[in-house]
């Protein structure tokens, strides 16, 4: 997370959910937030068509796995970002690059038993059964294991897969298990106000990061990137960012019973959270994240940190903890770079902030209440503010201070 996290933007994301809230997709919002939220994990690839064998990833995944979400380091980004851990997945050398399919592939649907073409609009519907998919498609529970840790909140419409096609022309194949043969489709999307509607206009759901793809330009940080690339710390060279619907629940209210959402994984998982809250002061070095989402630099030295979670820019403004009722501790606030500069979408994945109703409620040294948007924070979330630093055109009397 940015050292200087940006002013609060979401609004300007919602205002044009209005015209998309309730219809059916088929297939942060702050720019100034350079470290991007990249789901760590137990090293996922993407599953090439039939052009090539895709390449191997190292360390991420489509927010399955162990590893801690949106941390892959403390300082990413020049001025102190999120940090990427994601790993170098890859997509077939002749498919279509854009969509993971191949360049025999149907538009329509990839091939089942017998040479069937299987309906693959339903990928990453909700559902609670087979049933609710379609003929060739499974539904994968809250309660599976497939991903890793947890399952996905809301249930989420796949089907088995070994190459691209098997998943048609708006979804990637995703293995979900290193050196795995088969994986699982996973919606497509694309970040920005270009790609909407996405994820099937789901809260449950973001379009965030499935994968980089490597390439041979060194980088220390997302700044010695081109355009729709991220630094892979892990790998120290930049890679292409390969966006997909990934689950990002919102609350423990999205889950089963004798469940929690994990902050750090974006699935429902078996038992209670545990960490420091969203807005708490963290170490950023620390060996094991002390947060129940991860803990996000706010200096550049990576010495100072704060803890923060994914979460989807939604129009119901669910996430974070916050099921829509009552005053919220936190909010979906702030985007990412995996969105385009200064145009986060709704539905793209974003960062979780610290509500506040005057200064002291903010942890941080440097952190103010702010509230720039006339009162709508106070409307939208029962709270005078949210917590950030100043902007080089504000002063302390611009803060909220308390009684």
């Amino acid at each position: 997370m940015n050292s200087g996290r940006g002013r609060f933007l979401l609004l300007a994301v919602l205002s044009t959910a209005s015209a998309l809230h309730g219809c059916s997709s088929s297939s942060d919002d702050d720019a100034e937030k350079d470290g991007a939220g990249a789901e760590a994990g137990e090293g996922s690839i993407l599953r090439g068509g039939s052009g090539g064998s895709a390449p191997t990833g190292s360390s991420g995944n489509a927010s399955g796995g162990s590893g801690n979400a949106a941390v892959g380091g403390s300082n990413s980004s020049g001025s102190g970002g999120s940090g990427v851990a994601a790993g170098a997945g890859g997509m077939s050398g002749g498919g279509n690059e854009a969509r993971g399919g191949s360049t025999s592939g149907t538009a329509g649907g990839g091939s089942g038993a017998g040479g069937a073409v299987v309906p693959t609009a339903n990928i990453g519907a909700e559902c609670e059964a087979d049933a609710d998919c379609g003929s060739g498609l499974l539904c994968i529970t809250p309660n599976s294991t497939i991903f890793g840790s947890g399952g996905p909140a809301g249930g989420l419409c796949s089907r088995v897969c070994e190459v691209a096609e098997d998943c048609g022309a708006n979804a990637y194949c995703v293995p979900f298990e290193e050196d795995a043969t088969s994986g699982y489709c996973i919606e497509a999307c694309q970040t920005g106000s270009a790609g909407e509607p996405k994820c099937h206009q789901r809260s449950n759901l973001a379009c965030g990061l499935l994968a980089l793809v490597p390439t041979s330009v060194a980088c220390s940080s997302i700044a010695d990137c081109g355009g729709d690339q991220l630094c892979d710390i892990d790998a120290s060279t930049c890679g292409d960012i390969i966006p997909g619907c990934v689950p990002t629940c919102s609350g423990d209210f999205d889950c089963e019973a004798g469940q929690y959402c994990s902050f750090s994984s974006g699935l429902c998982t078996a038992g209670t959270r545990s960490g420091l809250d969203i807005g708490e002061l963290c170490d950023p070095s620390a060996s094991t994240d002390p947060c129940s989402g991860f803990c996000s630099a706010t200096n550049a030295a990576g010495t100072e940190g704060i803890c923060s979670a994914l979460c989807t820019l939604s129009p119901t403004l669910r996430g974070c903890g916050w099921n829509g009722e009552g005053g919220a501790e936190a909010a979906c606030l702030f985007g990412t770079a995996l969105s385009p500069a200064g145009e986060a979408g709704v539905g793209d994945i974003g960062l979780c902030g610290a509500l506040c109703d005057c200064n002291d409620d903010c942890h941080a040294a440097n952190d103010r209440c702010m509230d720039e948007t006339g009162g709508d924070v106070l409307s939208l979330f029962g709270r005078n503010g949210y917590c950030r630093t100043l902007a080089a055109d504000e002063t302390e009397s611009d803060s909220i201070a308390c009684d």
